[in-house]
């Protein structure tokens, strides 16, 4: 599949295949059939938010097509929506599955 990546700061975007890793216990791999660029991608491009390498469009709406080993509320084939909520790394909530 294709992705929006950025690559470096303050560049043009570089769109490449990527193909996706298998889904960790509670991770979603989805098919994204639409998406935008929103502020939250601006500022990972432009460098109010450091983020690295990045795949962008993450507020968008797709299919899911594989489930980790501890999803229980989505299957594969269920409509989904996504949202920006970056991990800090340091919360409980990044820090448990």
């Amino acid at each position: 599949m294709k992705a929006a990546l950025c690559l470096e700061q303050n560049q043009p975007l570089s769109v490449e295949e990527v193909t996706p890793l298998d889904p960790g216990p509670g991770d979603v791999i989805v098919r994204i059939t639409a998406s935008g660029v929103c502020h939250s991608d601006l500022s990972v491009i432009n460098g109010t938010l450091p983020a690295g390498r990045v795949v962008l469009g993450h507020e968008g709406t797709g299919v899911g097509e594989k489930v980790g080993a501890d999803v229980t509320d989505l299957a594969v084939g269920d409509r989904v929506i996504g949202s920006f909520i970056p991990a800090c790394g340091v919360c409980w909530y990044c820090l448990h599955d």
